[in-house]
């Protein structure tokens, strides 16, 4: 976040003085408004396509083949993983949002989101990574009951760039009844293809 403000405050500031210069050697008033432009296409650029095309090796820089649950987690059921799943792959966005607590955090990295900035992660991704999801295994360790661990296998084929097909592990804490998702973290890639 920290990141995101300086670049902001960054482009303010870059913007202010190029405006100023413009000003001082009298040029036209349209001139002040092309680097905005510039500024705006370039960002938009950035997230449509070059983005997307590095998602696999950005997924590669991260594999770590020991990351997963802590030793003795052992498979459960949980209906909630299967229901949350689901939703995901239909792209049913409010559904999925209404399993999400009112607390919902999601652990991205150095950041965390908010439910609605999740729900708009997961648009973004889809829109410009369309591919699919499996659940491939879901376990709970008997120290930590309303953490439960999930693996999935994702396939993805950006607009621009190679496809592939991902493995990793996500830590998700739920509420003791199981019903709703308190937080989402990524837990590490074992796998990319």
């Amino acid at each position: 976040m920290k990141r995101l403000l300086l670049l902001c405050v960054g482009w303010l500031v870059f913007y202010v003085v190029l405006d100023g210069v413009l000003d001082a050697v009298d040029a036209p008033w349209w001139a002040s408004v092309v680097p905005a432009l510039v500024a705006v296409a370039g960002s938009m650029a950035y997230y449509r396509l070059l983005r997307p095309r590095r998602a696999r090796e950005h997924l590669l820089k991260q594999v770590d083949p020991s990351a997963g649950p802590p030793p003795g987690a052992t498979a459960v059921h949980v209906p909630l993983i299967e229901h949350l799943s689901a939703l995901s792959n239909a792209k049913d966005y409010d559904a999925l949002r209404s399993l999400l607590s009112d607390e919902f955090a999601i652990v991205a990295g150095r950041f965390i989101l908010e439910a609605e900035d999740y729900i708009r992660s997961l648009k973004a991704t889809d829109r410009y990574e369309p591919g699919t999801h499996t659940t491939d295994e879901v376990v709970v360790h008997p120290d930590e009951p309303d953490v439960v661990w999930v693996r999935l296998t994702a396939s993805r084929k950006p607009r621009l760039g190679p496809a592939y097909v991902s493995t990793s592990w996500t830590r998700v804490t739920v509420s003791p009844d199981r019903r709703r998702v308190l937080s989402i973290a990524h837990a590490g890639v074992t796998q990319v293809a």
